[in-house]
This record gives C-alpha cells, sequence and structure tokens, in this order.
C-alpha cells in the first residue's frame, strides 16, 4: 500500500517540495522517476496476482468439471496478468496508467469469483478488496495528473503553430 501511495507522481511532488528531503541522498532521482517507478511497481503486483493462481492450481486437486480443462484455464490465467502489465508498460504514460487500473481490476473480478468457487480462502478478499481500492485510486490519481499535463503540453503545442502563421 505505502509504495502505491508514495510513489504517485502527486505524492512526489509533494514530498520534492520538502528541503529537508532533497539533502537525502538519491531521494531526488526517486522523486523525479516515481511515475516510472509506480507503474513498474504495479505491473509486479499484477504478475504476483496471477502467480496466486498458479501457485494454488498446483496445490490443489481440480474442483468440479473436466480436470484437465479446469486446470489449463487456472494455469492460462495464472501468466495472463502478467503479460497484461508487462504489455502495458509499452504503453505511453497515460495509456499505461489505464492498462494497470484494468489489469488490477481483472485481477480483483477473477479473485472474487475463485473465493466464491472456494479455489481461494475466503479471508483473501478482503484483503484483496483494500489493496484494489487503494492501488486503484493511487493509480487513478497519477493517471488524472499524467493526462493534465499531456493535455496541457498539447494546447501548449497548438497554441505555439497557430502563432506561427
Amino acid at each position: 500500500m505505502i509504495p502505491f501511495a508514495a510513489l504517485t507522481p502527486i505524492g512526489a511532488e509533494a514530498l520534492g517540495g520538502v528541503e529537508e528531503l532533497k539533502q537525502v541522498p538519491g531521494l531526488e532521482c526517486v522523486l523525479a522517476r516515481s511515475s516510472e517507478l509506480q507503474r513498474t511497481y504495479a505491473a509486479t503486483i499484477v504478475s504476483f496476482l496471477g502467480a496466486v493462481h498458479w501457485g494454488t492450481a498446483l496445490a490443489q486437486p481440480p474442483v468440479g468439471g473436466s480436470p484437465a480443462r479446469f486446470v489449463s484455464l487456472r494455469y492460462l490465467w495464472g501468466v495472463s496478468p502478467s503479460l497484461l502489465a508487462w504489455g502495458s508498460l509499452a504503453l505511453p504514460e497515460v495509456w499505461c496508467y489505464s492498462g494497470m487500473i484494468g489489469s488490477l481490476l481483472s485481477c480483483y473480478a477473477v479473485d472474487r469469483a475463485a473465493v466464491k468457487r472456494n479455489l481461494l480462502p475466503n479471508w483473501y478478499l478482503p484483503i484483496r478488496t483494500s489493496a484494489t481500492t487503494v492501488a486503484t485510486l493511487s493509480l487513478g490519481c497519477s493517471l488524472y495528473l499524467a493526462w493534465s499535463k499531456m493535455s496541457q503540453r498539447a494546447k501548449a503545442a497548438r497554441g505555439r503553430t497557430g502563432s506561427d502563421s
């Protein structure tokens, strides 16, 4: 939770304004790269969420339905979040944030279904609900900030182009 909140670009800008913190070795570099660090951390978390399904598929015998098909779907989902996150990292900043939010919400939906089918323990869902809420809000704030900056740059570029005519 803390890394999502602390590494949001909004939080980094607030921390960057505190003069004493600029004296901490390496912190200025971390604050300058907060957006990149938050997105890569999000990708790591999304990958972990898929790994939970891979691990439980390995540990539990298939329940109901066709065992081979059912286990195959769990293994397929187990690697899907990491592929979604990896692909999102290749996108421009605004779209990367959108992809990470979508990936987190997709993982949450699959986790809810897995808990209902007793594939994951009941205690897991409240933790996931809290973590997903905080992470999604944090990424949403960063998405808003990135979108605002992108819009301002586009508006400034249109202004320069219009004055050149």
